[in-house]
């Protein structure tokens, strides 16, 4: 996209924006940094910031080295990151991408191992010149549809959180579903809700820059703000977001205490709510603050295959809205995207047929990890 269109703004945050090709200087630079630490192909390299120009830049940057992304919460108290150095031991992952917000609690994993450090923002300060000879160094990393893309950790809802390997071919495969079947457009401005502890946030990222879409950052512990979060959609006029049914149940009763809500929504295009089943009354209620031409769409995942499914929600409610077993009327998640395969089997892995008959979903195609 730097070549494509260099001069487009990729990244907004408050008053700062950066455009393509200046994402793509920055990316070049904190590679080399990377590559510098003696990282070889297919390590994971993990991530310790906060919302911030730093984290798409240090995400793309850990691929454009051939390394293996993982995010670490620097929410998360110091035990919890201890423990997920712990599990990632087998990955030797010993490099960690922070910034000045986070360098206390690196300090904390430095105690529990040997640890490289290195503070994006410091270096992006002081951006050098990227020579011939060290774009010719990039251009020798190979990596192929196989090679490890991102891991993440599973909810844990069945158990131990498990740790998930996905590939550059499923990361791909991914992008092409969003792009073909029309759920992100590069004249979107993508507003970035996902925490880092939310494999969307990654999905956000992929969807921005591939597509050639503007990623829109909010500030550190934004999120919690929704007075903020408010007047930032209505001055970055977003057309693309992505809620949880929890949060987007706060933000709307925000709304209706407020009276915020009104034209909050003007510019959006698309919505997608995800991650929790969806009751058609919350449904209702976003759809009386969207625009007439404001595509509604509740889509299914995991973190083994990230979004999988999608279903365009009516405004009406007429079609497509089924009955549970506490009489709670929930929207589908949808069929299966494209390039994938979904059956939903009983205990002894016979197909389902009934509507009302419970079951576990079974999934097939690229996406996988």
């Amino acid at each position: 996209m730097a070549v494509k269109w260099p001069q487009k703004v990729a990244l907004v945050l408050a008053d700062q924006s950066i455009t393509y090709a200046e994402m793509a200087a920055y990316v070049q630079r904190l590679t080399l940094d990377i590559l510098s630490q003696g990282v070889k192909t297919g390590q994971v390299i993990c991530q310790l910031v906060d919302r911030s120009l730093e984290m798409p830049l240090g995400f793309f940057s850990i691929l454009t080295a051939g390394c293996v992304y993982c995010a670490l919460n620097p929410a998360d108290p110091p035990a919890r990151l201890i423990v997920r150095m712990q599990e990632l031991g087998s990955y030797r992952a010993n490099v960690i991408l922070g910034h000045n917000l986070t360098h206390d609690k690196f300090l904390t994993l430095e105690s529990f191992a040997t640890l490289s450090f290195i503070p994006i923002d410091n270096q992006l300060s002081t951006l050098s010149i990227v020579h011939d000879d060290d774009l010719a160094r990039l251009s020798s990393i190979r990596l192929t549809r196989s090679s490890s893309c991102y891991v993440t950790f599973t909810s844990g809802s069945t158990g131990k959180p498990k740790i998930v390997e996905h590939t550059h071919s499923s990361a791909l495969h991914y992008i092409n579903y969003m792009i073909v079947d029309g759920l992100v457009r590069p004249t979107d401005n993508i507003f970035q809700l996902a925490s880092c502890s939310w494999v969307p946030h990654i999905l956000e990222m992929l969807d921005f820059c591939v597509s050639g879409a503007t990623l829109i950052i909010l500030k550190p512990d934004g999120i919690l703000n929704l007075t903020y979060l408010t007047n930032l959609i209505r001055e970055q006029q977003p057309t693309w977001m992505m809620f949880s049914p929890t949060f987007l149940r706060a933000f709307i009763s925000y709304f209706h205490l407020t009276k915020a809500g009104e034209q909050c929504f003007a510019t959006v295009q698309r919505i997608l709510t995800a991650g929790e089943p969806l009751p058609w009354t919350l449904a209702k209620q976003l759809h009386a603050l969207l625009p007439v031409q404001a595509i509604h769409y509740n889509v299914h995942g995991t973190s083994e295959c990230a979004i999988t499914s999608h279903y365009r929600v009516p405004r009406d409610g007429s079609v497509g809205i089924e009955n549970t077993n506490d009489n709670q009327i929930i929207v589908p998640s949808g069929r299966p995207g494209f390039g994938f395969t979904g059956y939903i089997v009983d205990e002894t892995f016979q197909l389902i047929t009934d509507s009302g008959q419970m079951g576990e979903i079974l999934y097939g195609g690229e996406q996988h990890f």
